[in-house]
């Protein structure tokens, strides 16, 4: 039996510093909104690299906006994917990424 996918899972637009996550809508970077993350790809540029990931449309951090957080070890240039079970992470408001000591940062989405 073949398995049914009910949407395309998409990846954003690579994050190097704070910031909202994008996508492309033809030409243009459009921030993510009302999405479910399916998995994360992490690069740490140095020790501690920390990510957190908020259901907010701006820089707010709001600590109930959190959705996802991670502290890397000691180890710099470290890749990290993980995929989320389930639906995935649910945000309805845009994806918010403030992360620390890492270069390179996106999600895949649907």
């Amino acid at each position: 039996k073949l398995m049914a996918y009910n949407s395309d899972v998409k990846q954003s637009i690579v994050l190097t510093a704070d910031g909202s996550f994008q996508k492309y809508v033809g030409a243009s970077a459009t921030n993510i909104t009302n999405c479910r993350i399916k998995s994360i790809v992490v690069h740490t540029s140095a020790a501690d690299a920390t990510v957190k990931l908020y259901d907010e449309a701006d820089d707010s951090k709001t600590a109930a906006a959190l959705k996802y957080s991670i502290l890397f070890g000691t180890a710099a240039n470290e890749t990290w994917e993980h995929t989320f079970p389930g639906d995935g992470i649910k945000c309805s408001n845009g994806v918010y990424c403030d992360l620390a000591n890492a270069d390179h940062v996106s999600i895949m989405f649907s």
